[in-house]
């Protein structure tokens, strides 16, 4: 009876990681009513072999673009220096390939303990932390689509490709404080957002609206940090 249950409310994982982009709000009450800990392991393992997949076919056109700027680093440093950073450009898509897994799983866990914040003590919910790690996990199904669309771009460029704001800038605006925080809003990060938002919002009985307004605060806030640290570098940089 009860995996009779299960089915009808959660037509499996497959179905719903498909509604996730159909009726969000339908995957994420059955998750409420219903999940387990492959709700949030399935859509991870598949956003990282996405990623895995991503890194593999476009990490040689990245590393082929920054070569010349390398080089010209290279140039400036003494012997000893150039062989460990030769090491390191050697070792770079490797390393950067490790990391994905690692990534994929980090910001599960951290987002998903954010999201229990939100829901819990700002909205008022009793979400466990099992369930938000899985409204997290649906809605990082996204980055595939993500990949999908910008790999064909970074392979031909060698530019990882955000689409937003920033793709509208000029190379000096993009330099600068505000150029950053523009180019930090991205289209599909929006799109998970919202997907945040919904699962919250369901998870704690609440409006979709309701939820949304502290994820963009806090998005807007990782955004404006980000953007610092990045301008606080180029200041430093000698």
């Amino acid at each position: 009876m009860e995996s009779h249950m299960y089915e009808d409310s959660a037509t499996g994982i497959a179905g719903r990681m498909i509604r996730t982009f159909t009726s969000p709000g339908r995957t994420f009450a059955s998750v409420r009513d219903q999940s387990t800990w492959r709700d949030w392991l399935t859509p991870t393992l598949v956003v990282m072999v996405a990623g895995l997949v991503a890194g593999i076919l476009t990490l040689p056109a990245v590393m082929d673009a920054g070569s010349e700027m390398m080089q010209e680093q290279l140039e400036e440093m003494s012997a000893e220096e150039r062989a460990v950073m030769e090491q390191f450009r050697e070792a770079a898509p490797a390393m950067a390939l490790l990391w994905i897994p690692i990534a994929s799983f980090l910001w599960l866990f951290i987002v998903g303990g954010v999201m229990l914040l939100v829901g819990n003590p700002i909205l008022g919910g009793e979400a466990s932390y099992g369930q938000m790690l899985a409204v997290t996990a649906y809605a990082s199904l996204v980055k595939v689509v993500q990949a999908v669309v910008t790999v064909p771009f970074t392979m031909k460029t060698g530019t990882v490709l955000v689409i937003g704001p920033g793709l509208f800038l000029s190379e000096e605006m993009l330099a600068t404080f505000a150029g950053r925080v523009l180019s930090g809003v991205g289209l599909f990060t929006l799109w998970q957002v919202l997907l945040m938002a919904v699962g919250t919002g369901v998870m704690a009985g609440r409006s979709t609206r309701e939820a949304l307004v502290p994820l963009l605060i806090l998005w807007a806030v990782v955004i404006v940090v980000q953007a610092g640290l990045g301008s606080l570098g180029d200041a430093l940089a000698p």
